[in-house]
């Protein structure tokens, strides 16, 4: 009695269904993933770039010979090579009895998102 073989030579339709599925639902997660990963990049960078801001400016006071109290406000401002634009805000206050300034910046950028800013605030005191 012979058997009758049969040579398997490649993939049955369902099979390939299968797979080409599952690198479906493998792809489509991954790039979520992604997008995700790039819009926590972009934020961090914003961070940072609005930090180093905030810390110029504070800089600039220290600096300044005799800075008076008061308020001072810039829009617009951009930082290296980023597409946003910043917002600057500088508060010089005379600490009560205290022979002290109190320099306080907080620097703002609008979300992707639209409701709302993101900010970031830096303070220090400088001893007159």
């Amino acid at each position: 009695m012979q058997g009758t073989q049969r040579a398997e030579t490649g993939f049955c339709i369902l099979e390939a269904i299968l797979a080409l599925g599952l690198v479906s639902l493998v792809v489509l997660f991954s790039s979520n993933f992604l997008i995700t990963v790039m819009q926590a990049n972009a934020l961090s960078q914003n961070r940072t770039a609005a930090l180093a801001l905030a810390q110029e400016k504070i800089e600039d006071w220290k600096g300044r010979p005799a800075p008076a109290p008061g308020l001072e406000s810039e829009i617009n401002i951009t930082n290296g090579s980023l597409a946003t634009f910043f917002s600057r805000e500088t508060s010089v206050v005379r600490s009560g009895s205290e022979a002290a300034l109190h320099i306080a910046v907080r620097v703002t950028w609008p979300r992707r998102e639209g409701a709302g800013d993101h900010q970031v605030a830096l303070s220090s005191k400088l001893a007159e």
